[in-house]
């Protein structure tokens, strides 16, 4: 038999099994249906897994990691990027392996997960073999495939060096950042380049738009690989 209303969560408490066949039956199978999907719910996440939760695909080492704030060089650097969320910045983290970059990237999405916006982060490889794909004869149109890009509140492209360096790519690259530029989305790009390095690699068009909205940060300083004596 199915339970009764008021043994359901937040069932009103006026609903009343209809008198007609039909639409008891109805009623019937809706609430047996309310009933399995209330008894199947997932448990309460751990404190854990709402924490990786919030980095919206961040890699797993980054996810679950709890940042130094006490550093007071990389918190700073954290504190300048979070102060420009929301304005449609365009920033640059620059700097070698090990300086904290992409841990920098999955706490500014994890403050966008917070305010209850939708961030993205994707390599830079990532992007373009999703875009790829749009070519099979069963993926999706380029459009439908660079739209998670382009719609992501926050999108953060890690590697973004990391490129073939084709026309292709840097037309795509140009109308994705172009598009975030003009619906005034929050952009974020890691990368080991200098500054001189990295604008040669992605063109004039791009450093144009940074030199508008763009802020860089050179992490230099920090080896959070380097082990501890």
């Amino acid at each position: 038999m199915p339970p009764k209303p008021d043994a359901l969560p937040n069932a009103p408490k006026s609903m009343t099994r209809p008198v007609n066949a039909r639409l008891a039956k109805m009623f019937d199978d809706q609430m047996a249906e309310q009933a399995e999907r209330y008894n199947n719910r997932k448990p309460d996440m751990s404190p854990e897994a709402r924490w990786k939760r919030l980095a919206h695909g961040c890699p797993d080492l980054h996810a679950e990691r709890v940042p130094d704030f006490t550093n007071k060089t990389w918190a700073g650097w954290f504190a300048s990027c979070e102060a420009l969320l929301g304005t449609g910045c365009f920033i640059v983290l620059s700097g070698g392996r090990g300086s904290g970059k992409t841990q920098l990237a999955t706490e500014l999405i994890r403050e966008c997960s917070r305010a209850g916006l939708c961030p993205r982060y994707a390599g830079a490889m990532d992007i373009f073999l999703s875009l790829r794909e749009a070519f099979g004869p069963d993926g999706p149109t380029e459009r439908n495939a660079m739209n998670p890009y382009i719609k992501a509140d926050l999108l953060v492209i890690d590697e973004i060096h990391v490129r073939g360096g084709s026309e292709w790519e840097d037309r795509m690259l140009q109308y994705v950042l172009n598009k975030r530029y003009e619906s005034k989305k929050d952009t974020v790009v890691i990368s080991n380049l200098t500054r001189k390095e990295l604008f040669e690699s992605l063109g004039r068009s791009i450093e144009s738009r940074f030199e508008e909205i763009g802020f860089f940060v050179e992490c230099v300083g920090i080896n959070f690989r380097k082990p501890m004596k």
